[in-house]
């Protein structure tokens, strides 16, 4: 699959508790989605099937309340 955009597409499972951080370059925002769970974004707490728009950030660090499948999309 092929996106035709300057964008990056990221997925993936946490366990309950688990972190990720993912960093966005300048001028970069975010879009993401837990699927399934609920999870924290930078302190804000997401439920599942919530989207959640990210911008002048300089990273985005998820947590994981309860096992969690989040989709994330960094785009210009």
């Amino acid at each position: 699959m092929f996106i035709h955009a300057d964008a990056e597409l990221r997925a993936g499972v946490l366990a309950a508790g688990e972190t990720a951080t993912h960093s966005l370059g300048t001028g970069r925002h975010a879009y993401l989605v837990p699927a399934r769970g609920t999870i924290e974004v930078n302190g804000t707490t997401v439920p599942s099937r919530a989207g959640v728009y990210v911008t002048g950030e300089d990273a985005i660090t998820l947590r994981a309340v309860d096992e969690a499948e989040v989709v994330l999309v960094d785009v210009p």
